[in-house]
């Protein structure tokens, strides 16, 4: 099934028999992405932040996916969103602040 595929079966499963279980959420979500299966990475993480709201490594990571799928806009608006909830996050900022200068140089 490939070397990400096993783990994503895996926590699929484990959706099956508890769906609103955040870290399976998360965990799965991360394997989409790292699998380039953005969209399905998208659902996970869109789920997982109507499930704990207002938590900025989501809403981050949210925004990294919305950039990998070129929606810009929406990456911008997420990584917005996380550094309100908590501007220390040195990470968000710099790939917010990257984003902009890609955007405003095209």
């Amino acid at each position: 099934m490939g070397r990400y595929g096993d783990a994503i079966t895996d926590f699929t499963r484990a959706l099956e028999i508890q769906p609103d279980y955040p870290w399976a959420i998360q965990q799965r979500a991360l394997l989409y992405r790292a699998a380039r299966r953005y969209e399905e990475a998208f659902s996970d993480l869109t789920r997982f932040i109507e499930i704990t709201p207002g938590d900025p490594w989501a809403i981050g990571y949210r925004g990294e996916t919305y950039r990998m799928m070129g929606r810009y806009d929406e990456a911008l608006d997420d990584f917005a969103y996380a550094l309100k909830l908590d501007p220390s996050r040195s990470n968000i900022r710099s790939k917010y602040n990257e984003l902009r200068s890609l955007i405003s140089r095209h």
